[in-house]
């Protein structure tokens, strides 16, 4: 299994790092390169001479890395969670964004249908436009109580995701 060392950098972002040295050294004069694997540091070692700020740090495995909102990682204790709070920051900024692209497209549907004069369907535009607006103070994400439940909270009014 593959390991990863963990730890919070002052911004209190994770930093994951892979303990692994390589060396490429030309072994004679002529153009004979060779590819020797060196030993991996200790992670002791490894954290004393690259990271000596680093006090908490712990090895972690990739596959018990979480799956989701990579920008909302921790650590906690010795392990990766969700901060389901940096989390649901991260999803409204998604939602913004499928939310803005839309905006845009009702834009343009308004004025359109303000080109043709046509009041109800200006009216109706406008009605629509008016809920994407609203997106962000009315869609709560505050009932997921983990990542999975977080992703799966979507406003309905916009498309589907397509990751």
């Amino acid at each position: 299994m593959r390991t990863l060392i963990a730890f919070m950098n002052n911004d209190n972002h994770l930093n994951l790092v892979i303990n692994t040295t390589k060396e490429i050294r030309q072994i004679s004069t002529a153009e004979e390169i060779e590819e020797i694997i060196i030993p991996p540091l200790t992670t002791v070692e490894l954290m004393a001479k690259d990271y000596p700020w680093v006090i908490d740090y712990c090895e972690i495995e990739v596959a018990s890395l979480p799956t989701l909102f990579k920008s909302a990682w921790i650590k906690a204790g010795d392990t990766v969670v969700v901060d389901m709070g940096k989390a649901q920051v991260s999803q409204m900024n998604d939602i913004r964004i499928v939310r803005n692209n839309e905006l845009s497209k009702k834009d343009k549907e308004i004025y359109l249908a303000e080109d043709k004069a046509d009041t109800n369907l200006i009216t109706t535009l406008r009605d629509e436009r008016q809920i994407l607006r609203d997106i962000p103070q009315t869609f709560d994400l505050s009932t997921a109580t983990n990542p999975e439940e977080l992703y799966a909270l979507w406003p309905s009014v916009l498309p589907e995701r397509t990751e």
